[in-house]
């Protein structure tokens, strides 16, 4: 049986997306999840309007890699506002180091501890 070019590249378009579809095949390596994290903003003094709170926590907190989603603006552990960054595992870590831990071994391993696969938060409904 003879197949055509054409033929042959449709039929691997078919099976690739059909693998895909199974999660056989997966074209993004790196691992993706979310965390929920307290984040304390300077920025956030004086602004009363909460749509405006919550667009400065949005840029304050968003980066290449992830995005952002601000859960309370008053969250249950001191207060501040609860956001859920989902995405790049390895850029939210680095951002994460560099905005909440300062280099703090101890608060990376919280970070490890609280980082969950996949796209949806399990504790994000609790706000």
């Amino acid at each position: 049986m003879k197949i055509t070019k054409r033929q042959l590249k449709r039929i691997i378009r078919v099976e690739y997306s059909r693998l895909k579809k199974q999660g056989l095949i997966r074209e993004n390596f790196a691992e993706t999840g979310s965390i929920i994290v307290d984040f304390v903003a300077e920025e956030l003094r004086g602004v009363r309007d909460p749509e405006e709170q919550r667009q400065i926590l949005r840029d304050l907190a968003s980066g290449r890699g992830w995005t952002v989603e601000v859960l309370s603006l008053r969250g249950p552990a001191n207060g501040a506002p609860v956001l859920q960054l989902s995405g790049d595992k390895e850029a939210i870590r680095n951002w994460y180091d560099e905005e909440i831990a300062f280099g703090m071994p101890d608060l990376m391993e919280v970070f490890d501890e609280q980082w969950i696969s996949g796209r949806r938060h399990p504790d994000r409904d609790r706000y």
